[in-house]
C-alpha cells in the first residue's frame, strides 16, 4: 500500500497533470484527423460486438482504399492509452488529495490503466483481424467489442468522477469541522 500512496504523491503533480492533458489532446486530435475519411465507421468498427458489421466495415474499407487510414492512426493508438491513462489517474490523484480521499481507495488510481490495457488489446485484435479478413469470428470480434466498451466505461467513470470530486463546491462547515 505504501507504494500507492506515494505514487499517489508524485502523480499528482499538477505539472504531469498538465503535460498529459496535453499530449493527450494532441494525439487525440492526430488521430482524428488522420481518421477523418473514415467517418461514423471508424468508432463503429471499435464499438461492435457483431462480426458481420465489423466484417463489413472492414471490406468498404478494403474496396476504397481506406484500410490504410486506419493503419496509420496506430501510430499515435499505441501510445495513446498510455497518455490518457497518467492524465486520468494523475487527475483522480489530484482530485483526491483536494477531498482528503483515504489511502484505501488509492487502487482506484490504477483503473484508468485498465482502460488503457483493455485499449492496446483491442488495437491488437483489430491489427490482427485486418491483416486477414477470414480471422474475423464472433467470438473474436464479441471479446473486441467489450474491451472497447469495458475502455470507455472504465476512462469515462474515471474521468468525470475525478472532474466530480474535483470541481464540486467545497463544503466550508465540514473542512472547518475537521
Amino acid at each position: 500500500m505504501s507504494s500507492l500512496n506515494s505514487y499517489r504523491k508524485r502523480i499528482s503533480s499538477t505539472r504531469i497533470t498538465l503535460t498529459f492533458l496535453i499530449l493527450y489532446i494532441i494525439s487525440q486530435i492526430s488521430i482524428m484527423v488522420i481518421t477523418s475519411g473514415l467517418g461514423s465507421d471508424f468508432l463503429g468498427l471499435q464499438i461492435t460486438i457483431s462480426s458481420d458489421t465489423f466484417l463489413g466495415i472492414a471490406k468498404t474499407w478494403q474496396s476504397k482504399g481506406l484500410t490504410g487510414m486506419y493503419y496509420r492512426h496506430f501510430f499515435f493508438d499505441y501510445v495513446h492509452p498510455l497518455l490518457y491513462g497518467i492524465f486520468i489517474s494523475s487527475f483522480m490523484a489530484k482530485a483526491f488529495n483536494k477531498r482528503n480521499i483515504s489511502a484505501s481507495l488509492n487502487p482506484l488510481l490504477l483503473l484508468p490503466f485498465i482502460a488503457s490495457a483493455l485499449d492496446l488489446i483491442e488495437n491488437s485484435i483489430h491489427l490482427y483481424l485486418l491483416a486477414d479478413l477470414s480471422r474475423v469470428t464472433y467470438g473474436i470480434v464479441l471479446f473486441s467489442g467489450i474491451c472497447t466498451n469495458l475502455k470507455w466505461m472504465i476512462a469515462l467513470m474515471s474521468l468525470f468522477g475525478s472532474a466530480a470530486l474535483f470541481f464540486a463546491p467545497v463544503n466550508k462547515k465540514s473542512q472547518t469541522a475537521s
